[in-house]
């Protein structure tokens, strides 16, 4: 029978708890506020297919189809950065377009103001 020591589960469960901290740490705060600033920008297609990440200064705009990705960015990104900074959000400095499904739906706060 194999034993695993104390000291190395321990260990395991700290470096978890971390990754969950920072998970949703203040990236998942700002990416929460940015959602909402969008929600009211943005049409039913990119309510359905992006979803927001902020990873330090930049905003991830997460496309869950890889086929989505150019197109979403070149229909939204200049849109996207208007809206960013007409609301004074200056914790983003660009924003990026990628294949993904983490992050906050816009979807969610829809009709919500920020």
């Amino acid at each position: 029978m194999n034993r695993v020591r104390k000291d190395r589960m321990q260990r395991v469960g700290t470096s978890v708890g971390q990754l969950v901290e920072e998970a949703l740490g203040p990236g998942a705060d700002a990416a929460r506020e940015v959602a909402v600033v969008f929600a009211d920008h943005v049409d039913e297609e990119f309510q359905r297919h992006c979803r927001t990440v902020v990873r330090g200064r930049t905003l991830v705009i997460n496309v869950d189809a890889p086929s989505l990705v150019y197109p979403m960015r070149m229909r939204w990104l200049s849109r996207l950065c208007e809206i960013l900074s007409s609301s004074n959000r200056q914790a983003v400095d660009r924003v990026v377009f990628e294949f993904g499904t983490a992050g906050i739906s816009v979807m969610e706060f829809d009709g919500q103001q920020a």
